[in-house]
């Protein structure tokens, strides 16, 4: 399957309120079909938090470069999963980050910095 279409089920899974599980299993297909894709990595970062998978969340998260993230839901998941496992320096790499985009949106008010 084309990465994109495991990227939009799991879209529309989340959208439809089903298991996270499910989630997890498309984001996984479409980071493994694209590994550089970032938002894929990110998104998938973001679910295995939710689901207290937080040490994984963080090995995926690690080599992504805090600039490419603009989306502050997905930037304070990031923060929080870095935290739960004490990985002090990537959680303050993604505060900062979060405080920019915060700053730059009030700068631009209505701009959309989702990346999802």
């Amino acid at each position: 399957m084309y990465h994109p279409a495991h990227y939009g089920a799991a879209f529309y899974l989340t959208r439809l309120n089903r298991p996270t599980a499910q989630v997890i299993r498309h984001l996984r297909a479409a980071h493994e079909l694209a590994p550089t894709a970032i938002p894929y990595r990110v998104a998938l970062a973001g679910a295995l938090s939710a689901t207290g998978r937080y040490g994984e969340a963080c090995d995926l998260i690690r080599g992504v470069p805090t600039a490419s993230v603009a989306c502050p839901d997905c930037l304070e998941r990031l923060q929080g999963a870095a935290e739960m496992v004490g990985e002090v320096e990537l959680a303050m790499r993604f505060r900062d980050r979060l405080r920019e985009v915060m700053n730059a949106d009030r700068d631009e008010p209505g701009a959309d910095a989702c990346s999802r």
